[in-house]
């Protein structure tokens, strides 16, 4: 068995090799699973209060149609960052 200690810095050398094993992807689409999760218990209000503060842009871009596809379908950022949902897969590791 482990002590609390051993565990705790187990745990932590765990986590950190299996960040450093992934690819960039990878991270981005754990990074936005999490941060999705972290979303899902606000209020609508709540979560329009946060995309207003931080993205505003993003509320621009509704409008009765939704937001306007790319070419492919697919909903596109107007910020100029490449839109990773697309091409990343939920994180699986060993994947």
């Amino acid at each position: 068995m482990l002590t609390p200690d051993q565990r705790d810095k187990l745990l932590d050398e765990f986590v950190f090799q299996t960040i450093y094993d992934m690819t960039i992807n990878e991270l981005a689409s754990l990074a936005a699973g999490v941060i999705r999760d972290g979303l899902k218990e606000q209020s609508d209000q709540e979560f329009l209060q946060l995309v207003h503060e931080t993205s505003p842009q993003l509320l621009e871009q509704l409008t009765p149609k939704g937001f306007a596809p790319n070419n492919h379908g697919e909903t596109t950022r107007q910020n100029g960052r490449q839109d990773l949902r697309s091409t990343s897969k939920p994180y699986e590791r060993g994947a």
